[in-house]
């Protein structure tokens, strides 16, 4: 897949000027408001649990739950009963208001 993923992201920088060596999820949620809950594996090896615990570190309104036994996308599947009640009872704390639109069917 790489050259796939690579040609994406030289489109991505000639079409909208991005520059991914720049992108910081660090920097992009120091200051933000939105609620935000990092699941992450303990031992994923592909993006090291660090990572989340920075964001954390730089955002203390920003939730993490750290896995033990998973890996990259692996919560689900280690987890599942946990992961379930993690994210519903986050969902649950974090009502969506604001919406526009149309209102739902009746």
């Amino acid at each position: 897949m790489w050259p796939v993923v690579e040609s994406a992201f030289l489109y991505s920088r000639w079409k909208y000027g991005l520059d991914f060596e720049q992108v910081s999820p660090e920097d992009a949620l120091a200051n933000t408001k939105v609620p935000v809950f990092l699941i992450h594996g303990q031992i994923d090896t592909n993006i090291p649990v660090r990572h989340s615990r920075r964001i954390l570190a730089r955002n203390p309104s920003v939730v993490l739950w750290e896995v033990p036994n998973a890996e990259h996308s692996t919560a689900v599947t280690v987890e599942p009963e946990e992961f379930n009640r993690r994210l519903l009872e986050w969902f649950e704390s974090h009502p969506v208001t604001g919406l526009s639109g149309p209102a739902p069917p009746s």
